[in-house]
């Protein structure tokens, strides 16, 4: 039999069905279920890490701490083949990229070129590729959701902290960076820019104004235009109704109310809908309906975003930063880890 002629791995056959059944790119999490798992971060010291080696959690705390991509790619390879080479000492049977052989049927691509020049040869490898890539994510999700939650938290609190204070400015021009572990946990870790809340003068009115809550690229709601709060008055609480336009412009659009609390110039509280947080801009057909993300059997009916305004941020210095969350997450809730893994690297040092 020649290599053509074997039989690829069960899961590409599963993932191809799904992808031309459903004429659309093939979702992370549609990979999962024959996936074989790789070793999960342990959550404590204590829990979950028995199989760990010493330096296979040295590696994955040093992958999680760094942020240029090549050395995260060196990291990982070096994580997965020690991750591996532990396995298969366990009596376990995997190719170079953790896979059980019975995920495999009868091929083994293991080499590092593209050695399978059969049918379906350029599904298969971009299949593969994204099946890997959805194990880094695998392995990393945990810790940086924790990072994540940690970031969010500490915004939050500032948020839930603030006094009423009577409004002073003028809603138009207005923006507020949004926070919410809520969605963080329901709806997953988003490494875009942050979420925001902008509003904009109605044109042709002194008390009106109209905006847009954008929670990433994908999730970007219109506001329709509504009587700002007046000046001078204190903890107002409006209702808006927002849009959602699809990718194709004959599509029915999606329409949502959300509750804005004005909490004082500087800071609001949003209350949305569970429907209104897992919209998103794909055009949505009805044999199609896990396009995004879905809400899980937790999710909250209400979704809470906590926000602060956009100037004031960046008066303290951390507009910049959290105009680049993800930047954010990498180098400053993971200070600490760096820190110690540069203090075991020079006590070795010392030691060799």
């Amino acid at each position: 039999m020649t290599e053509q002629e074997k039989t690829l791995p069960a899961w590409f056959y599963r993932v191809n069905k799904i992808y031309n059944e459903t004429q659309r790119p093939v979702q992370p999490e549609e990979y999962d279920e024959d996936l074989s798992s790789l070793s999960s971060w342990p959550e404590t010291e204590d829990e979950d890490d028995e199989d760990w080696t010493e330096e296979e959690k040295e590696l994955a705390k040093a992958l999680m701490a760094e942020v240029d991509d090549a050395k995260q790619e060196e990291l990982y390879a070096r994580l997965n083949e020690l991750q591996i080479a532990r396995e298969i000492e366990n009596g376990a049977d995997v190719d170079e990229n953790g896979d059980d052989d019975d995920d495999d049927g009868d091929w083994q691509d293991t080499t590092s070129e593209q050695s399978y020049d059969g049918p379906d040869v350029f599904e298969y490898y971009v299949f593969k590729d994204e099946r890997i890539d959805r194990k880094k994510e695998l392995l990393m999700d945990p810790k940086l959701k924790a990072v994540g939650r940690a970031f969010e938290t500490k915004f939050i609190d500032e948020v839930k902290a603030a006094k009423s204070a009577p409004l002073q400015r003028t809603l138009g021009g207005q923006g507020f960076y949004l926070y919410s572990t809520d969605d963080l946990e329901h709806y997953g870790l988003n490494l875009h820019a942050p979420s925001i809340l902008e509003f904009e003068a109605s044109s042709g009115s002194d008390t009106n104004v109209k905006g847009s809550i954008v929670l990433e690229p994908s999730r970007a709601h219109s506001i329709a235009e509504f009587r700002a709060p007046q000046i001078g008055s204190v903890a107002e609480n409006i209702t808006a109704k927002t849009t959602i336009e699809r990718e194709d412009s004959t599509a029915e659009r999606a329409s949502h109310q959300i509750s804005i609390q004005f909490i004082s110039d500087d800071y609001v509280k949003v209350t949305a809908p569970q429907d209104f947080v897992f919209e998103d801009d794909f055009e949505m057909e009805e044999e199609d309906l896990e396009q995004g993300p879905q809400p899980g059997p937790d999710a909250p009916r209400t979704f809470e975003y906590y926000g602060i305004r956009r100037d004031l941020l960046k008066q303290r210095n951390e507009g910049e930063k959290s105009e680049e969350m993800a930047e954010e997450i990498w180098k400053k809730a993971l200070e600490e880890i760096k820190e110690v893994l540069e203090q075991k690297k020079k006590s070795r040092q010392e030691q060799a």
